[in-house]
C-alpha cells in the first residue's frame, strides 16, 4: 500500500482546506498521516500544513505538538512569510506556552533583515493574541520600525500600535515614530477611534490632537455626506 509522503499530506490538507472542504474525518486521517511523518516537513511544508489546519479550524494537541517540535528544528530554514505564518496559526490555536515563540526571537536578528512591514505587523499580532511578552522581540522589532519608518502605511502603524498596546509595552521610541509618521487622516473613523484607545492604555497623549482632529473631521464629513442625501 502507497502512503501519502510528507509533502503529499501537506499538499492534500492545504487543498482541502483551501477549497473550503473541512470534513473532520478527512482532517483526522491526515493528522494520523501528517504525525507520522512530521520529522519529514520542511520549513514550508510545516508553514502549509499548520496554516491548513486553522483554516479548518482542526485542532490536534498532539499532532500541533510534533510540528511545533519539528518546526524549531528547522527554524532556520524558515522565510520571513513562512515563519509569520506558522506563528500566526499556531497563535489561532492559542498555544502560548509553545516554545516556538521563544525560537522565533532567537531567530529574528538573522531574518529580520527580509521582513516587510507586514510580516512585522503580523508577527507583533500573533504574540500579542497569546499574550507572549518578550523584551527581545521588542529589542529587534522596534529599530526595525525606525528604519523602515516611510514603508510603513497608516494600517501598518495602527496594527503595530495595537500590539504594543496590547502587550503593554510603553516603548516611547516607537510612540515617538508613531506621532511623526502616522497619517491620521488615512485611517477610517473606526480606526480613529482604536488608535485613541490604544494611545490612551499605554499613557501616550502624542498624537491625540491630530487624532482627535482627524476624527472631528471624519463626523463633520460623513453628517454633511448624511445631510445631503435623499430624504427618505
Amino acid at each position: 500500500e502507497d502512503l501519502l509522503s510528507a509533502r503529499d499530506v501537506t499538499l492534500a490538507a492545504y487543498s482541502f482546506a483551501k477549497l473550503g472542504f473541512h470534513d473532520p474525518r478527512v482532517f483526522s486521517a491526515i493528522a494520523r498521516r501528517a504525525s507520522e511523518v512530521a520529522r519529514d516537513l520542511t520549513a514550508r511544508d510545516l508553514q502549509m500544513l499548520v496554516v491548513a489546519l486553522a483554516r479548518a479550524q482542526f485542532r490536534d494537541a498532539e499532532l500541533l505538538e510534533s510540528l511545533s517540535a519539528q518546526a524549531q528544528r528547522r527554524i532556520a530554514q524558515f522565510n520571513s512569510e513562512s515563519l509569520v505564518l506558522m506563528l500566526r496559526s499556531m497563535a489561532f490555536f492559542g498555544l502560548r506556552d509553545d516554545a516556538l515563540f521563544t525560537r522565533c526571537v532567537a531567530q529574528l536578528p538573522r531574518a529580520i533583515s527580509t521582513f516587510r512591514p507586514s510580516d512585522v505587523t503580523t508577527l507583533l499580532n500573533s504574540f500579542a493574541a497569546v499574550q507572549v511578552y518578550s523584551v527581545a522581540l521588542f529589542d529587534v522589532i522596534t529599530p526595525f520600525i525606525l528604519e523602515k519608518a516611510p514603508m510603513f502605511t497608516a494600517s501598518d502603524w495602527l496594527s503595530a500600535l495595537r500590539s504594543y498596546s496590547a502587550l503593554g509595552r510603553k516603548d516611547s521610541t516607537f510612540l515617538s515614530a508613531l506621532g511623526l509618521h502616522l497619517q491620521a487622516s488615512q485611517l477610517s473613523l473606526h480606526q480613529l477611534c482604536m488608535a485613541m484607545v490604544d494611545c490612551s492604555r499605554l499613557s501616550f497623549a502624542g498624537p491625540s490632537t491630530q487624532l482627535a482632529e482627524a476624527a472631528m473631521a471624519k463626523v463633520k464629513l460623513d453628517g454633511v455626506a448624511l445631510a445631503g442625501g435623499p430624504a427618505s
